[in-house]
């Protein structure tokens, strides 16, 4: 029979075991990520640290470009943005000059029919009046005659 003492001392042991098995485990998979790094870095061109793009002057070329690519995406959504305006602008311009001529057309056109109104008004009254004038004479001249015959019948 394993005494109180035996049985620690197993559960020590146990311990330290798992202990160690978890450390070789984690220096396992440091050692493979280091690995697996180098190995990328030999791939990629790179060496202590210092990027592919430090090392390689074509990488940075193309680095510069994405940068001013993004530059000129931001200058070109800004124009859009300035030219859409400026075409909304121009056509509510356009809008109210066309509703300003509309107004302008309507407005000669009233004028227009308010002249023809006024200058068929003046011919209607002077036709009347020359018919009241003519009327007029022509009661003057039937007065005369009238007025002549009765000087006749009086004379005879």
């Amino acid at each position: 029979p394993k005494s109180k003492a035996d049985k620690e001392e197993e559960k020590r042991k146990a311990s330290e075991e798992r202990l160690r098995r978890q450390q070789s485990i984690e220096a396992a998979k440091k050692e493979k990520e280091r690995s697996r790094k180098q190995n990328s870095e030999e791939e990629n061109g790179t060496r202590d640290g210092q990027s592919r793009e430090q090392t390689d002057p074509r990488k940075a070329e193309k680095r510069k470009e994405k940068e001013s690519d993004g530059r000129d995406r931001e200058t070109k959504t800004k124009e859009n943005e300035l030219r859409k305006t400026r075409e909304a602008a121009r056509k509510k311009e356009e809008e109210e000059e066309a509703v300003a001529a509309a107004e302008a057309k309507r407005r000669a056109e009233e004028e227009a029919a308010a002249k023809a109104a006024a200058q068929e008004e003046a011919r209607r009254r002077a036709e009347e009046e020359a018919a009241a004038k003519a009327a007029a004479a022509q009661e003057e001249e039937e007065a005369k005659q009238i007025e002549k015959e009765r000087k006749k019948k009086e004379l005879r």
